[in-house]
């Protein structure tokens, strides 16, 4: 059984065994009387979930409506102050449309009592809500009737403490039934294509390992966008690797139900109240989900830009723009925690011109100082003007944003490559990697000042010839293993 669950979205609005019972320790409040008006209501949703979870013989709807102009059509989120209506009715079978039986339904209690042609109670409730959807005040329903007519929907009833109210929708509400039950992984999809366009900056990069067990890696990245701590939209976007791979490569991942290397796992709809695959999915009050079936990610270092089709035809732009982790062993494993401070002079040492590495119209020269046999080095990636034939004279500052006149920040150990400046001891093995500082290069001297990344103090000191010459390799190819 697979251990590795994606956007494990348990949705209990939309599932009868998830509902929150209403009852209250405390003796019930009088309503907020409605004026006779409010009685003309919106119907926000009307979801058919078959049995729910009760077992054969039952066919439920859950229905909600909402004070008139209160809540947004299409997402159901609150824009002012209202009330909401729900209920949760038992209807007969249903036709071949999902639709439910018309006639009236009476009140039930309990689980026990809950048949055919009734509302439950329990899971039926009034709710005032502010402009932010929280809520103010909710009372139970203590009695009444919900009367399903060809274009009508009634409630004329009581709250516990007795108050009456009704509600009233008139108008073509099969329309908005929507089939959410187990039996329908496609469920929460408009039928109706449209475009829907996301941008994200915040993500969860997880490896589920061989997900597929088909001796491939599945990373799987879930973005997020919040409002006043209210998740608004979701994005998934799953990559299927090599299963030695530490990184999402840049390139370009087209969408494949086939879950070979280098593509994007076509989504399969919702399974097991999982949405697996690809998805654009907005859970606000209303679930709305795009199960993407067709599609291309562009993926460059700290950027995602996918655009694509859903199932039911709808067009699909999502982009991600952040930290796109390393996400294989620990690239600070090597480096000691402990904070200490080590010195070392050299007069030995290479300057290779990478030319335009950084592919940012750059030069990178790459030095490596050594001594003592080779047992200690330290390693330096100067960014130059892009036609500099030497080392020029002056301050170079560590940084990460490849700019001319910096000395490459270290990301650790990448693949098994050590990035960037670090201070390289190989007997016991033990390597600083370089999080800030400053480089004073002269014409045969570089002295350099700085820390790692977990707090040492780095001096190297350089005395000797610098003369730039072509490479035989690829920059940073030095690799613990000292290949």
């Amino acid at each position: 059984m697979k251990k590795y669950f994606i956007l494990n979205l348990v949705l209990s609005v939309i599932l009868i065994i998830g509902f929150v019972s209403c009852k209250d320790k405390n003796p019930p409040k009088p309503p907020i009387v409605e004026p006779k008006d409010a009685t003309n209501v919106d119907l926000v949703y009307m979801y058919y979930l078959k049995d729910g979870g009760l077992g054969a013989g039952h066919y439920i709807y859950k229905i909600a409506f909402a004070t008139k102009d209160t809540r947004d059509a299409s997402s159901g989120i609150a824009h002012k102050e209202g009330t909401e209506y729900l209920f949760v009715i038992n209807s007969n079978k249903p036709d071949d449309d999902i639709k439910p039986t018309l006639g009236e339904y009476t009140a039930s209690e309990n689980k026990d009592n809950f048949s055919p042609m009734t509302f439950y109670t329990e899971f039926s409730f009034v709710r005032k809500f502010d402009a932010k959807d929280a809520a103010l005040d909710t009372y139970r329903i203590k009695e009444g009737k919900f009367t399903i007519e060809a274009n009508k929907l009634v409630f004329k009833g009581k709250y516990e403490s007795g108050e009456e109210f009704d509600v009233i929708f008139e108008g073509n509400y099969t329309e908005k039934i929507e089939n959410t039950s187990q039996d329908n992984p496609w469920k929460y999809e408009p039928k109706t294509p449209v475009s829907k366009t996301e941008a994200f900056t915040q993500a969860n990069f997880t490896d589920l390992k061989d997900y597929h067990d088909n001796g491939t890696k599945y990373l799987y990245i879930s973005m997020r966008k919040k409002n006043n701590d209210q998740v608004l939209a979701i994005g998934g976007l799953g990559f299927v690797l090599n299963k030695t791979a530490n990184e999402l490569a840049p390139g370009s991942y087209n969408v494949s139900d086939s879950k070979t290397v280098g593509t994007l796992w076509a989504s399969i709809g919702f399974i097991d109240q999982v949405m697996k695959g690809c998805v654009l999915a907005y859970q606000q009050y209303r679930t709305e989900v795009y199960y993407i079936a067709s599609g291309n990610a562009v993926v460059t270092k700290d950027e995602i830009k996918f655009t694509g089709k859903s199932h039911f035809g709808s067009t699909i732009n999502i982009s991600y723009k952040g930290d796109i982790p390393y996400f294989g062993p620990d690239p600070w494993a090597l480096e000691p925690k402990e904070q200490t401070t080590h010195t070392e002079d050299f007069t030995t040492g290479t300057f290779l011109d990478y030319g335009d590495f950084r592919k940012n119209g750059t030069k990178s020269l790459y030095c490596t100082l050594k001594k003592y046999n080779d047992q200690i080095w330290a390693t330096f990636e100067f960014i130059l003007e892009r036609n500099a034939n030497k080392l020029p004279q002056g301050t170079y500052n560590v940084s990460d944003n490849k700019a001319v006149g910096t000395l490459m920040k270290s990301e650790g150990r990448i693949n098994n490559i050590i990035t960037g400046t670090a201070l390289w001891y190989w007997s016991p093995i033990a390597i600083y990697f370089v999080d800030s500082g400053v480089a004073v290069v002269t014409e045969k001297e570089i002295k350099f000042t700085g820390k790692s990344h977990f707090g040492s103090t780095i001096n190297v000191n350089y005395k000797g010839d610098i003369v730039m010459t072509k490479p035989t390799g690829i920059i940073g190819q030095h690799s613990i293993n000292r290949n």
